[in-house]
């Protein structure tokens, strides 16, 4: 008995001693952070440091370590401590080049604080942390160009009202030089500063352009049930957020299982085998299956067992669950018409970046009328394959408009849809599109070459200048135009969600190289749905997709013969050829599961 008493003091005294120690390292790390962020800033740099660098490094490696230890209290105090560090980082660089090297150092320890919080029932704490930490430069953005200050001129204070516009707009024409005049900008970025300050001590005005609050994050929550869903190496977790929080524990999804479902050794993962999917197409079909059945079993289904049926939810995936198509996981159900059910039939499924992109979002839809259309038709001539069926796709959807400009062929050119995008409130692009994960910026889609026959693109990086003042909705009948940057997973940098930034409500984009034909009857139904039958866009969506899915060969034979020339006809003829008519040759997510509807 002695022998395992003193065993026991022993190792009482050890765990006191490594906890001592531990907590004394965390105090130093966290002193040398600020003393190094102060020397930063008083030097006013901006740009990467290499003193900086280096303490920061140390503190995000220590609470990575506090949470692999299961030492929730102390991964939660030491994100606390990182997160305000960087947020002092952010708001001296002066460009998003510079932004984006911060920003770096932080990605994944959100989800890890949240799942921390969680585990010690924090679960608002949880949520707040979740939603500062996701698309910080696309919330900053909208912070920035979206305040409604009218009520500033009702006030008495009309000058400080102009005063903030005025700088806006400097910071913007600045921050889009070819040459970015760096003491300009710092004046500038001084000035806007300042000018934030002294609107934020007017009453009423205390939580201009401050961080989320959870009573903020449960007014997006309104007419929807925003579900984070995060992975960590203790496992996942989604928190539902509506009138309560509810915690739904995932323990399966792990970052090694979510990375082995993207890339494994044998090269059959969900990415590995999209990236082939021309030299085998049947392999990433397999893996596609592969994937969604997975996401039903480890994500969706107890998501879904947590919600009343048919509930309208916003999905916010954290980091790289958003490269996957969670509203096509499904699992076998004998009641269907191929034998399966899909997580969109199930719940009424949107994506967000966050809470706050989803306010704005709303804020757009509620006060823009989508009466004018602007529709591009196969850009040419481009270094890419023809699109055979875009020209009828696009004369469908004008059939449904009284007004719009379409830009056909050499007319459809880089600076001519620039120019006429601030005119048009819907958007429709029947086009190429390309997605760069390790270079997200240089993302886009494909416009007409010019004489030099370069290539031309409007790039992810114009979309982010964009400064419309409205658009109901965007949609991308292109290839990969949701597919997000993975070198900054948490900040949701793709096409679709730099159009949110830009001004457009809602957004329907696709996560893969979507196939001619199928699209071209997926995009006709829908807009059918929408502009014809009245339908919200979501809802026209997710019924085009349940219609795509269900519907047989010659349903389909006859949709297409009703409304298109005999051609068309003939051409979805000629593709299922070697089928019965009572068959779907699209049932297969790939044909119709790439698209998601971003926004509202």
């Amino acid at each position: 008995m002695s022998y395992v008493k003193d065993s026991s003091n022993s190792l009482k005294k050890a765990k006191e001693n490594y906890e001592y120690e531990y907590q004394n390292d965390e105090q130093i790390l966290q002193i040398q952070l600020t003393q190094a962020i102060e020397e930063y800033k008083k030097t006013s740099k901006t740009g990467s440091d290499a003193k900086v660098q280096v303490a920061f490094s140390e503190s995000r490696e220590h609470m990575r370590r506090d949470f692999s230890h299961q030492a929730w209290e102390k991964a939660q105090k030491s994100y606390e401590y990182i997160y305000h560090s960087s947020e002092q980082l952010l708001q001296i660089q002066l460009t998003r080049n510079n932004k984006e090297r911060w920003l770096k150092e932080t990605q994944g320890l959100a989800a890890q604080a949240a799942y921390a919080l969680a585990k010690n029932n924090k679960l608002q704490e949880a949520v707040v942390a979740l939603e500062s930490g996701l698309a910080r430069l696309l919330s900053e953005a909208l912070a920035r160009d979206r305040a409604d200050l009218e009520p500033l001129k009702t006030i008495g204070h009309a000058d400080l009202y102009d005063r903030y516009k005025q700088i806006v707009e400097k910071w913007h024409f600045l921050t889009q030089q070819p040459e970015i005049n760096q003491d300009a900008l710092r004046a500038t970025h001084n000035e806007l500063d300042a000018t934030i300050e002294a609107i934020q001590q007017i009453q009423g005005f205390e939580q201009f352009i401050k961080p989320p609050t959870f009573t903020t994050i449960q007014q997006a929550a309104q007419d929807t049930t925003l579900i984070y869903i995060l992975a960590t190496e203790a496992g996942g977790l989604a928190l539902l957020v509506g009138e309560k929080i509810i915690p739904v524990w995932l323990p399966a999804l792990t970052d090694i299982d979510l990375h082995n479902i993207l890339n494994n050794e044998d090269k059959t993962g969900y990415l590995d085998s999209y990236f082939n999917s021309k030299e085998n197409q049947k392999a990433w079909h397999t893996a596609l299956d592969t994937t969604t059945e997975w996401l039903w079993q480890t994500v969706m289904a107890p998501i879904i067992d947590a919600l009343p049926p048919q509930s309208k939810v916003t999905l916010i995936p954290v980091g790289l669950l958003g490269l996957l198509p969670l509203h096509a996981a499904w699992t076998t159900y004998s009641d269907t018409p191929n034998n399966r059910i899909y997580a969109m039939e199930v719940l009424n499924i949107h994506y967000s970046p966050n809470a706050r992109t989803l306010t704005e979002a709303r804020l757009i839809a509620e006060r823009v009328t989508p009466d004018t259309l602007l529709a591009v038709d196969e850009p040419l001539p481009v270094h890419a394959e023809p699109l055979p069926h875009s020209t009828h796709e696009v004369q469908s959807i004008i059939s449904h408009f009284p007004k719009f400009h379409q830009f056909q062929h050499q007319n459809a050119t880089r600076e001519a849809i620039l120019n006429a995008l601030p005119h048009c409130t819907v958007l429709h692009f029947s086009c190429h599109g390309l997605a760069q994960l390790e270079n997200p910026l240089s993302s886009g889609l494909v416009m007409a070459c010019h004489d030099d026959k370069k290539e031309q693109f409007i790039t992810l990086a114009d979309v982010l200048k964009l400064r419309l003042t409205g658009v109901r909705l965007a949609t991308l009948s292109a290839c990969e135009t949701n597919i997000s940057g993975t070198t900054l997973p948490d900040e949701v940098v793709n096409f679709s969600a730099g159009l949110l930034q830009g001004g457009v409500a809602g957004v329907v984009a696709s996560l893969w190289s979507v196939e001619g034909l199928s699209t071209l009857m997926l995009m006709a139904y829908f807009y059918e749905l929408w502009q014809k039958e009245q339908l919200e866009p979501i809802e026209s969506l997710r019924k085009t997709q349940r219609w795509m899915k269900d519907s047989t060969n010659q349903e389909k034979l006859d949709y297409v013969k009703a409304r298109f020339p005999k051609e068309m006809y003939k051409k979805l003829r000629n593709e299922i050829c070697f089928s019965s008519v009572a068959d779907n040759n699209f049932a297969h997510p790939y044909y119709w599961g790439a698209f998601g509807m971003v926004g509202v």
